[in-house]
């Protein structure tokens, strides 16, 4: 039986993604192990479609002074949970700059190694101290490791340089059995114009722009996300502009059953800051999300996921204006007779799913 383990250090921020990239492996006849850091606890788990079963704990916590010691534990942790299972391949979600502690060289000999590349090129930040630090990790990952490395499968965001080594393109996507479509309802229309987003909110969504748009009281925005700096900068705009019982802040946790909770709303608001990063294109998982929960959504960069003649989204301009949500909501009354909620899901389906990025890998690697 063929096997990998998947290494992924912030799983609590992206145990969507990673559950669903897992799921697919299986789907292909892989026995699925996960490698992940949470509550300064290393764990290794054994994950089926019904189970999950933890193999292997310990304790580490993490100081700078003793960062050395810190990766010590992991690469030993690592290189133990290899050696008892022997993968076929590791899978290692990217870890920044803390990829140059990692005994890649070590882990190489034991099997090979994917190193994902969530966006690529990396993103473009206003601050200097952290664009130094990702030049770094970048010459690294392409000068040093990439002898160490079978595969980066990487989400292009933006062009990439022809001479970048081993960079295999993937997309994000999503589970699509995950939705339970038959719970979906349109919200019948009437003079209130509910939107939604559901995000790990950061400045590049762009969520601002919506709640600086908001100029009449039929319009209502509700942000579903896990507390960031971001979120506390939106509650100081919402305080500031008198919007607080138009813009409404709700966590979003395991327990929510996420299809019922889209019932109330009409459009989601996918990324429309990602100019911001200097992003040619829009990779993220929400775009793709959205159209597995059926409901219309707006965005700015092109998504490559989604043909031109897309009907069910609604392209705003990449600067940092404010967009029109009149024109908006009488797009949405346009498109409201359609059945988008059979199309939306059944586009989904078709092109969306987690499965044709990793059959693309997995065809690759087969080939090698």
């Amino acid at each position: 039986m063929k096997k990998i383990i998947y290494i992924n250090f912030d799983f609590d921020n992206y145990k969507t993604k990673t559950k669903s990239q897992l799921k697919s492996f299986r789907k292909f006849n892989y026995v699925t192990y996960l490698i992940r850091l949470s509550d300064n606890e290393l764990l290794l788990d054994k994950i089926t479609n019904d189970n999950t079963e933890t193999l292997a704990k310990q304790k580490i916590n993490y100081s700078r002074k003793n960062k050395i010691k810190y990766y010590k534990i992991i690469n030993n942790f690592i290189i133990s949970a290899i050696t008892q299972i022997n993968p076929d391949f590791v899978y290692i979600r990217r870890i920044c700059l803390n990829v140059i502690f990692l005994n890649l060289k070590k882990i190489s000999k034991l099997t090979k190694i994917l190193y994902e590349l969530p966006t690529y090129p990396f993103d473009y930040t206003d601050s200097i101290k952290l664009n130094f630090y990702q030049s770094i990790e970048k010459i690294y990952l392409m000068k040093i490791a990439v002898r160490y490395i079978t595969l980066y499968p990487a989400v292009i965001q933006n062009v990439c340089k022809k001479n970048d080594k081993k960079i295999f393109e993937i997309s994000n996507g999503v589970d699509i059995d995950s939705y339970n479509i038959s719970k979906r309802r349109k919200r019948k229309i009437d003079e209130k114009f509910n939107l939604v987003a559901i995000a790990h909110v950061n400045n590049w969504h762009g969520y601002d722009r919506v709640i600086n748009s908001i100029d009449n009281k039929n319009i209502t925005f509700t942000i579903y996300s896990k507390n960031t700096e971001e979120i506390e900068k939106l509650k100081l705009l919402v305080n500031k502009k008198g919007l607080n019982n138009q813009v409404i802040f709700k966590k979003l946790s395991d327990d929510v059953d996420i299809i019922e909770e889209i019932n109330q709303y009409d459009v989601a608001v996918g990324g429309i800051g990602y100019y911001r990063r200097k992003a040619l294109y829009d990779t993220s998982i929400k775009n793709k999300e959205y159209c597995a929960m059926a409901i219309p959504f707006i965005y700015t960069c092109k998504d490559k996921m989604f043909t031109e003649n897309f009907k069910y989204s609604y392209k705003v301009i990449s600067e940092d204006k404010n967009i029109d949500l009149n024109d908006i909501y009488n797009w949405y009354k346009e498109i409201n007779s359609d059945d988008y909620i059979t199309y939306m899901y059944t586009y989904a389906k078709n092109n969306l799913s987690y499965d044709i990025s990793i059959e693309k890998i997995l065809k690759y690697m087969e080939g090698r």
